[in-house]
């Protein structure tokens, strides 16, 4: 019974990941828009499908390595892993989408998730500009995940390593204390890596890794404990009261022109929070198995939205049949990208690469 009740809980968050996708679409295809772009407090709300990605990453990793031994073939073991779920599809569609910047350096700092420096931009999209850039920070949490990994308390080293990038590092380098999502504050540092390490997107992955810690925990729990039971019924409160922050949070950030609010990410800690206990007291159900395709498709969503957007010229020429076609022709490219490259690429490549580390 346990088993299944987690597998219950991974299924949810991984139907968020759809929802975060399809939020992070609409932001792309109308609340950026040139005609629709006066509306786009409607739409803001997908600016935090990225936060929600990130957080829900952490989730992910802390629970799947739960067994691996901090020794190093436990962190080969993981790297190999996580490259081979990310990287293939992402040079595929990066590939696709840019064929006249193949054998340029930007491609391959791209493809080895360095960030680019384009004159004054300090943190420069990469050739896939549009989702890359989230590219680079989801292979730094990998990588500092995989550091945490040699030792037993996992969120202790991670902790203690934003600590020093986010708080000691900007003292020493800068001669002051940086806190600022996406902009850098600061004179221009080489290498550019240094800029990206110390922009706080470590603290979503270290969010979702004390919820996964509270996941684990929750689930030594039974639902005949005394709190439990009272908790119960502030579940579909708190669920309710998430999405109005959420709804709250977006008209926010399109008032102050922030991208990210504190709201915001409150929200979205709520939200998951929620989701992770309301599962536990048997309040929330199985989700909907269209919701969880769009979650299992989410990365190919997202890596291949741009196109179709690109193609039809739908950021500068909006229209209603334009919107539904790119729409279609999103969810038919992603379908089958998350078939042949996501299910079976990875499935051949993990034979071949993780067969000795069983």
């Amino acid at each position: 019974m346990q088993n299944v009740k987690k597998r219950i809980q991974i299924e949810w968050l991984q139907s968020l990941r759809g929802v975060a996708a399809v939020g992070v679409v609409l932001y792309h295809y109308l609340g950026k828009t040139v005609e629709t772009g006066k509306y786009s407090y409607l739409f803001g709300i997908g600016r935090y499908g990225v936060p929600l990605f990130f957080i829900i990453s952490g989730i992910v990793m802390y629970i799947s390595v739960l067994n691996y031994q901090p020794q190093l073939k436990s962190v080969v073991k993981f790297l190999i892993n996580r490259l081979i779920r990310i990287w293939p599809l992402y040079f595929i569609a990066t590939f696709i989408q840019n064929s006249d910047k193949v054998f340029s350096v930007d491609m391959l700092k791209s493809m080895m998730f360095y960030p680019l420096r384009h004159g004054d931009i300090i943190l420069g999209p990469p050739v896939l500009s549009l989702q890359g850039w989230t590219l680079n920070f989801e292979m730094y949490f990998y990588l500092i995940f995989a550091l945490a990994l040699f030792f037993k308390h996992r969120i202790f080293i991670v902790s203690i390593w934003s600590f020093f990038v986010l708080i000691v590092l900007p003292k020493i380098l800068t001669g002051g204390f940086i806190f600022s999502f996406y902009i850098v504050k600061y004179p221009p540092l080489e290498p550019v890596y240094l800029n990206l390490i110390m922009l706080p997107f470590i603290l979503y992955f270290l969010f979702g890794c004390f919820i996964g810690k509270v996941y684990l925990i929750n689930n030594n729990f039974n639902n005949s404990d005394h709190w439990l039971r009272k908790a119960k019924y502030l579940i579909k409160p708190l669920l309710v009261l998430s999405m109005f922050i959420f709804v709250y949070a977006s008209y926010v950030s399109y008032i102050t022109q922030s991208v990210v609010s504190g709201i915001g990410l409150l929200a979205t800690i709520l939200l998951l929070l929620t989701v992770v206990f309301g599962e536990k007291l048997r309040i929330i159900n199985v989700p909907p198995r269209v919701l969880l395709l769009l979650g299992n498709m989410s990365y190919s969503i997202y890596v291949w939205h741009s196109l179709p957007m690109t193609l039809l010229s739908l950021d500068t020429d909006f229209s209603i049949i334009k919107f539904i076609f790119s729409i279609s022709l999103t969810l038919i490219i992603s379908y089958v990208s998350y078939l042949l490259i996501e299910v079976k690429l990875t499935k051949f490549l993990k034979i071949k690469l993780l067969s000795r580390f069983g």
